[in-house]
C-alpha cells in the first residue's frame, strides 16, 4: 500500500477548504435562489397580502435548507465515487512503516462509559464484546476501561458495583477495567467526562468516548488510535455509528434510514467540512491534552435560564477547532455501532432535551473566534429544531392567505370578478423542484447500495423497504413537526427538561399511552381537515400529507412500537440491513441481554446487610482527600441527618427510605458500617420489615458474629467482664439460647 496515494490527508491547504466550501454554499444558493424566484412567480404581478410577503420570506429561509441537504448529497455522491477521498482513518497509511503508526506499540487509550441508571448487564455485556475484540487485534494492553456512574438511585449504584466486581473476576481485568462512582453528578455527561479528565486524564494519551449502548470494534479502535498518531494535529475523530439490535417497526425503520443513507450524507458533509468537522458526544476519539486545556466549557449567561451547557458536544468542537486542532468526521467507519429508541414516544422525549441543548448554542453562533464550518453546524443544529415553528407558521400564512383570497372575502380590495388568477406554471414548477429536493436524496441512496442489495434481504425486499422507508418519513414528518414546535415554544417560555435515563428496552407502548400523548395530534388533524375541506376545497389535497400524518398518529405510534408488527416485517425481510445478514462478532448475543436478578433482595439492601457487599461498596466508595487530621477524622464520623435515616430503616424497612434518602446513606461510610453492625447484632424478631428473610438465612454467621463482639467488649471492659466471657465460652452454647440473649452492640472499628 503506498503511502504516496493518501499524503493529501497529512496536510489540507486553505484553498482546498475555501473551494469545497464555495462549491457546497454555492450549490446550495443557486437552489435557493431558484427556489425563491418560482415562489415569487406563483404568487403572481397582483398586490401581495402581508401573509403573502411573510410567507415568502418564511419560505425562502426553509427552501435553503432542502437546498442544503441536496447539495449534501450531491457531494457525497460524488465523494464517494472520488479515486482520492478524504478517509481520515486512511492517514496512518501516509506515513512510511517505520513512522509512529507503525512497529511501536499504542500509546495508552482510555475508554469512557458513562452511565446513569442503566441496564448494567446490557452494559456490561457491550464492554466484554469490547474486551474479546480488543484481545484479538493484539494491542489490548494499550486500553484502559473506565465505567464513569452518575446513578443517582441506589439499585443501580450497588448492582454496577458488582456487575464490574464480576466482570473483572471473570477476565482478570483488575487493574485494567475500573469503577467510579460520582456524588453528586453535577453537569450530566459533559460534568462526569470533566471528572474523569481531572483525575485520571494526564495517565492517558487519547480517550474513545461511549454511550451506554454504543459499540466500537477492537479494530477500529486501533485505526482510530493509529490515525491520530500519525497526524498530532488532529484533536477528535468522530466516527459515525450505525444503528443496530432493534426488535421493533420503529427502530428498524430508524436504522434501514440511517444505514441507507447515512454513508451519503457523511461523506457529501465531509467533503465540505473537512478538518473542521463536529463531534456528536460518543463514538470518538479524542487527544486529552488539549480537550483538557481548551475544551472547558464555559457558564451561559443567567439569561440563558439554565446555566450549564447540555449540548456539549458541539461546543467542545467548536473549542477544539478555535485552538488549532482538527475534528474530522470518519465516514468509512464501518465498525461503530449505537442502538436506537425503540418507539416515537422514547424519540420524541430524546428531542426534546436535544431541543434544549441546541437551542442554548445561539451564544455561541456569533461568539469570536469561531471557525465558520463550527457555526455552520451550530446554525444547522439551531434550524434543526427551529425549522418545525418555521414550516407550521408557514403552513399557517398559506392557509390563512387562502382564506383572504376567497371570492367576496370584504377584506380583499382588488378582485377580478371576484377571482384572483394566479400563474400555474411556476407553481408546478416549484412543487416538482421541491419534490426533486425531497426525494432525490432517497433515490441516490437506493442506487448507490443496489450492488449490495442482497445485504439489504434482496432486491425485492430492498425495494420494499425503500417504499416503506418513504411513507413512513412521510407519515412521521408532520407529526414531529407539531412537537418539535411545542418543543420550542415551550423552552421559549422558560420549561426545562431534566436529565433523564434513556430507556433501551423494545417494550411496546400501550394504545392508552399512545391516545394520551397523540390524541391532540389527531384531533387538531381532524378540525384542521375539515375546515380546509370546508372553506378552502380546491387546496384540501394540497394539505392532505399533513392530515394524513396528523389523523394516523396514534395508531401510527401504537403499532411502530410493537414487536410483533416487527416480526412479521422480519419474516418478509423488511428494513433488513447489512448487519442482521452478516452479524458482526462484536455484536452477537447482544439483542439477547436482558436485566437479570442476581440479588435475592432490592440490590442496594446488599451493600447494608452483606459483609461482601459492603466491604465491596466501601472501597468503591469516592472518599476525599483530607488536608488536616480534623478533616480525616470527620470523613468517618455520622453525621446527625444520616442517623436519623439509619434510624429510620431499622424502624420501618429499607423500602420508607426515598431515592435521595437511600443515596445519602450509601455515601457515608461511618453510617452504612454503624447499620450493618447493627443488623447483624439484631434478633430475627426485630429486624426491620423486609429483613427478616434476608438476615434470617444468614443466622448461623450473625450467631458468630455476636460471639466475636461480646468478646470483643469483654476485652475492653475489664477483668471483670472477661472473667463472665471466658465462663459464658466455657460450655458452648446452642444458636436457641444465643438467639434468646441480648447481644451487645459494637461499631466495628
Amino acid at each position: 500500500m503506498s503511502p504516496a496515494r493518501y499524503k493529501h490527508l497529512l496536510q489540507i491547504s486553505p484553498e482546498t477548504l475555501s473551494t469545497r466550501r464555495a462549491v457546497f454554499l454555492g450549490l446550495a444558493g443557486i437552489i435557493t435562489l431558484a427556489g425563491a424566484m418560482l415562489a415569487a412567480q406563483a404568487l403572481g404581478k397582483e398586490e401581495w397580502l402581508w401573509s403573502e410577503w411573510l410567507a415568502l420570506g418564511i419560505f425562502i429561509l426553509l427552501f435553503s435548507q432542502l437546498a442544503t441537504g441536496f447539495a449534501i448529497s450531491v457531494l457525497g455522491l460524488a465523494g464517494i465515487l472520488s479515486r482520492h477521498p478524504y478517509n481520515i482513518l486512511d492517514v496512518a497509511h501516509a506515513i512510511e512503516e517505520d513512522g509512529p503508526a507503525h512497529g511501536k506499540p499504542l500509546p495508552p487509550t482510555a475508554l469512557l462509559f458513562p452511565v446513569y441508571n442503566e441496564n448494567i448487564d446490557r452494559v456490561i455485556a457491550g464492554i466484554e464484546k469490547i474486551w474479546q475484540s480488543l484481545e484479538k487485534t493484539g494491542a489490548a494492553g494499550s486500553f484502559d476501561i473506565f465505567i464513569l456512574s452518575d446513578s443517582n438511585k441506589a439499585d443501580p449504584w450497588v448492582a454496577e458495583e458488582w456487575a464490574w466486581f464480576r466482570f473483572c473476576s471473570k477476565w482478570n481485568a483488575f487493574g485494567r477495567v475500573f469503577y467510579r462512582h460520582r456524588h453528586p453528578n453535577t453537569h450530566g455527561k459533559s460534568g462526569n467526562i470533566a471528572d474523569f479528565c481531572r483525575n485520571w486524564g494526564q495517565s492517558y494519551r487519547y480517550m474513545i468516548v461511549f454511550d451506554a449502548d454504543s459499540i466500537i470494534s477492537g479494530r477500529e479502535m486501533v485505526r482510530m488510535v493509529r490515525a491520530m498518531e500519525a497526524k498530532p494535529s488532529i484533536g477528535i475523530i468522530q466516527t459515525l455509528p450505525r444503528l443496530v439490535l432493534g426488535t421493533t417497526l420503529f427502530r428498524r425503520f430508524l436504522q434501514f434510514t440511517t444505514s441507507l443513507a447515512g454513508g451519503l450524507f457523511a461523506t457529501g458533509t465531509n467533503y465540505w467540512q473537512l478538518s473542521c468537522g463536529s463531534y456528536w458526544g460518543h463514538n470518538a476519539i479524542i487527544r486529552v491534552a488539549p480537550f483538557m486545556a481548551f475544551c472547558d466549557l464555559p457558564e451561559l449567561p443567567a439569561t440563558a435560564g439554565k446555566s450549564h451547557i447540555l449540548s456539549h458536544d458541539t461546543v467542545e468542537a467548536a473549542l477544539m477547532r478555535k485552538a488549532g486542532y482538527e475534528v474530522w468526521l470518519a465516514c468509512d467507519a464501518d465498525e461503530s455501532y449505537e442502538e436506537g429508541p425503540p418507539h416515537l414516544t422514547d424519540a420524541l422525549k430524546r428531542d426534546r432535551r436535544w431541543c434544549q441543548g441546541n437551542l442554548q448554542h445561539v451564544w455561541f453562533l456569533f461568539a469570536r473566534d469561531i471557525n465558520f464550518a463550527n457555526r455552520l453546524h451550530i446554525l444547522f443544529g439551531l434550524m434543526g429544531y427551529l425549522g418545525s415553528p418555521l414550516w407550521l407558521a408557514l403552513l399557517a400564512l398559506t392557509w390563512i392567505s387562502g382564506m383572504l383570497r376567497v371570492p367576496g372575502n370584504p377584506y380583499l380590495d382588488e378582485m377580478r370578478d371576484g377571482v384572483i388568477t394566479r400563474p400555474i406554471e411556476p407553481a408546478w414548477q416549484l412543487l416538482g423542484l421541491t419534490l426533486v429536493l425531497l426525494f432525490m436524496p432517497k433515490i441516490i441512496s437506493f442506487i448507490i447500495n443496489l450492488d449490495n442489495c442482497r445485504k439489504f434481504g434482496g432486491f425485492i425486499a430492498f425495494s420494499a423497504s425503500w417504499w416503506a422507508d418513504a411513507i413512513l418519513s412521510a407519515l412521521f414528518a408532520p407529526v414531529m413537526m407539531l412537537f418539535h414546535s411545542r418543543f420550542v415554544f415551550e423552552i421559549l417560555l422558560g420549561q426545562k427538561v431534566a436529565w433523564v435515563t434513556q430507556n433501551r428496552d423494545d417494550e411496546g407502548l400501550s394504545l392508552s399511552e399512545c391516545a394520551l400523548t397523540y390524541g391532540w395530534v389527531t384531533a387538531l388533524g381532524i378540525c384542521v381537515g375539515a375546515a380546509t375541506w370546508h372553506y378552502l376545497p380546491d387546496s384540501f389535497w394540497w394539505y392532505s400529507p399533513l392530515f394524513i400524518g396528523w389523523v394516523l398518529a396514534v395508531p401510527l405510534a401504537w403499532i411502530t412500537s410493537h414487536g410483533s408488527v416487527s416480526a412479521w416485517a422480519m419474516r418478509w425481510r423488511i428494513f433488513t440491513v447489512p448487519e442482521e445478514v452478516d452479524m458482526p462478532e462484536v455484536l452477537r448475543g447482544l439483542a439477547d441481554v436482558r436485566p437479570v436478578t442476581h440479588f435475592p433482595t432490592a440490590p442496594w439492601v446488599q451493600a447494608l446487610v452483606s459483609p461482601f457487599g459492603l466491604a465491596l461498596h466501601l472501597a468503591l466508595l469516592r472518599k476525599r482527600k483530607p488536608a488536616t487530621d480534623i478533616a480525616a477524622q470527620e470523613e468517618f464520623t455520622e453525621p446527625d441527618d444520616v442517623a436519623a435515616l439509619r434510624r429510620k430503616l431499622v424502624k420501618e424497612g429499607p423500602d420508607a427510605l426515598s431515592d435521595p434518602e437511600r443515596a445519602k446513606l450509601l455515601t457515608n461510610t461511618a453510617g452504612l458500617t454503624a447499620l450493618h453492625d447493627q443488623l447483624w447484632a439484631m434478633r430475627d424478631a426485630e429486624l426491620p420489615p423486609g429483613l427478616q428473610p434476608v438476615l434470617a438465612q444468614n443466622l448461623e454467621p450473625r450467631l458468630v458474629y455476636r460471639c466475636v463482639s461480646r468478646s470483643a467488649v469483654a476485652a475492653r471492659d475489664g477483668a471483670k467482664v472477661a472473667a463472665s466471657a471466658a465462663t459464658e465460652q466455657s460450655a458452648p452454647a446452642s444458636p436457641a439460647s444465643l438467639e434468646a440473649q441480648e447481644p451487645p452492640f459494637v461499631r466495628a472499628t
